[in-house]
């Protein structure tokens, strides 16, 4: 699968000149093979999860009734075997359904086009991606880059500016720069943070933020608080974040934070301006009647707004 770059990029033959930097094969280049389902390699090691038991049984369903689709792709392994690089699930799917052999495409590239590989199409082809999927991918793409460009001249194209890493990933999957970098930062947290993001227990934001305290406060403010749903908000983050900037970031000064109590704000005072209700000065002679009255229409009015 093609990495997606914005128009103007395409136009100008980044393209052509990103595949060629990374070594990777043109699409005439494919050609596809019936291989062994006995003979394939399935590497769990990897930032995208398998299907469950039930999305499995579901896609070996939707072969069963329409073929295999799109062949999986795989390199060369020891043994007369093949690594398989997309298409985990479809294999385990054919193999559900009983089939002995499955179409793919044969690669014979490094560990690093072979990452390239995995990640483009994984990234294209799921419907479903998870935030540590993207991050975890998209670091392995930044780290890959940057290998690459200490051998291969990355000034491709932008006026002759030098492409960063970080830039180039998101010109790829249509993503800036900087939520690139914000994927990437997830990495850093702890495994037990990284799931409640993916989760969504834990805002996207605030897991980001939190990546870049050390492991060690992430531990301790997950054990004796967000794990109890005790999790902080925007300011406490950032006062988290600058007492460990300072050195200053310990259990106590955690507490600190965590424990504070909230300023408590006043409720907001309601004026009424008499004048507009002088034609009801029949009914309305004192304050304390217009606001019971004022409470009896808004309790109706939220009747009836339920009703509805």
């Amino acid at each position: 699968m093609r990495p997606v770059l914005e128009p103007g990029l395409r136009k100008k033959g980044l393209l052509e000149s990103y595949d060629e930097m990374l070594g990777l094969p043109a699409e005439d280049e494919q050609k596809i093979v019936q291989l062994p389902c006995y003979k394939l390699i399935i590497d769990e090691n990897q930032p995208f999860r398998l299907y469950t038991e039930e999305q499995l049984q579901d896609l070996a369903e939707r072969i069963k009734r329409s073929g295999l689709l799109n062949p999986v792709i795989v390199r060369p392994s020891e043994e007369s075997k093949y690594e398989v690089l997309s298409g985990r699930n479809r294999v385990k799917a054919v193999m559900l359904n009983g089939e002995q052999e499955i179409q793919a495409i044969v690669r014979d590239v490094d560990d690093d086009t072979a990452a390239l590989i995995m990640i483009d199409a994984n990234l294209g082809q799921r419907d479903i991606l998870y935030p540590s999927e993207k991050a975890w991918a998209y670091k392995m793409e930044v780290e890959i880059l940057n290998r690459k460009g200490q051998r291969t001249d990355l000034t491709l194209l932008h006026g002759g500016a030098k492409l960063d890493a970080h830039q180039m990933v998101g010109e790829r999957h249509s993503e800036s720069k900087s939520s690139i970098s914000r994927y990437v930062r997830l990495t850093y947290l702890i495994p037990e943070l990284l799931e409640l993001v993916d989760d969504k227990e834990l805002q996207f934001t605030i897991g980001v933020e939190l990546s870049h305290l050390d492991e060690q406060s992430q531990r301790l403010l997950f054990k004796k608080y967000i794990r109890k749903d005790i999790k902080p908000d925007k300011m406490q983050v950032s006062e988290l974040k600058t007492l460990f900037k300072d050195g200053n970031l310990n259990e106590q000064t955690i507490s600190g934070i965590m424990e504070k109590e909230k300023e408590v704000k006043p409720p907001t005072v309601i004026k009424f301006n008499r004048n507009n209700f002088s034609e009801f000065s029949d009914i309305i002679d004192n304050e304390d009647k217009l606001e019971t009255l004022f409470i009896e229409f808004l309790r109706a009015y939220r009747s009836r707004q339920t009703q509805n």
